[in-house]
């Protein structure tokens, strides 16, 4: 009988670790979550509407997959005031790769309808998380050859992130509609 109890014990204690370990990576998935719901929620006025006048998430902050990394990007400039640079959250998620080990530096371009092509300048800023979960700060200064990367005559801009893990290219696009809010 005494046996029974202390393995209903240590069985319980696997389940409850088990439990708050998991709960604290759900907890960080849900502090991004709802920073991404606040992002959207300031933004629904400004940013189109789809035919049932309803907002479209996918508007707001744009995903994609890399192989076993999921990306989104909020593109900070349109929920607060950046002049002298563009501002990207990235988000990435994974479970089998160690996020913290990728050089960044090379991975981002920046494109215009124009055809320009930025590839240098971006600046990588530790953002929070760590191994699987994190997010970083995505900095490029607002200006290029003397001319500002976002105008009244800008139709859209990509940010391209190509290369984690080895693996794919993701392409982030805010139009004319989206940019309003940063001119």
């Amino acid at each position: 009988m005494k046996k029974k109890w202390i393995a209903v014990i240590i069985i319980s204690g696997i389940i409850i670790s088990s439990i708050g370990l998991y709960g604290k990576g759900f907890f960080k998935v849900q502090e991004q979550d709802l920073e991404i719901k606040q992002y959207k929620s300031t933004k629904q006025g400004s940013l189109s509407l789809n035919e049932e006048n309803e907002s479209n998430d996918e508007e707001y902050i744009p995903s994609d997959r890399q192989g076993d990394v999921d990306i989104a990007v909020s593109f900070q400039n349109l929920i607060e005031e950046h002049e002298e640079e563009l501002v990207f959250k990235v988000y990435l998620n994974t479970h089998s790769v160690d996020l913290e080990g990728i050089d960044y530096t090379d991975i981002a371009v920046l494109e215009t309808e124009t055809g320009l092509e930025i590839k240098e300048g971006f600046i990588w800023e530790a953002g929070q998380g760590d191994g699987h979960h994190l997010y970083k700060i995505l900095k490029l200064p607002n200006e290029y050859n003397g001319n500002k990367l976002i105008s009244d005559s800008t139709q859209y801009i990509k940010l391209i992130i190509a290369g984690i893990n080895g693996e794919g290219t993701s392409e982030f696009i805010w139009n004319k509609e989206h940019l309003e809010a940063v001119k």
